[in-house]
């Protein structure tokens, strides 16, 4: 009988440390899903900050753009008033009327050479 009862709580113990272990991954796994949820609300609000950038970034990259336009016709714009003898671009989108002839052009340039 005392053999019985030795054996009885040996198997009891064994039983006991088992669902002990068992208890302390349960614990484990339990704070681990804890933090894997607030890493996922934390990574949610990074992912909204950076969209928050990236709009804002390509809003200023657009402001640049316009600004660089407007300094190349505002310096177009100051070079021809500081020098209206030179000759002015015209783009190959006007009217054939208003597009100057190679005679015109070497004309124009005789009289710039001649000045």
């Amino acid at each position: 009988m005392l053999e019985e009862s030795r054996a009885a709580y040996d198997t009891l113990r064994t039983e006991f440390y088992q669902i002990e272990r068992k208890a302390t991954a349960l614990e484990r796994i339990r704070k681990l899903r804890e933090d894997l949820e607030l890493s996922r609300e934390s990574n949610a609000g990074w992912k909204a900050a950076q969209i928050e950038l990236t709009n804002d970034i390509n809003a200023r990259n657009s402001q640049i753009g316009q600004l660089e336009r407007n300094l190349a016709q505002e310096s177009a714009s100051a070079v021809r008033l500081e020098n209206p003898a030179a000759p002015c671009r015209i783009s190959s989108t006007a009217p054939k009327a208003h597009r100057p002839t190679r005679r015109r052009i070497g004309r124009r340039a005789r009289e710039i050479g001649a000045a």
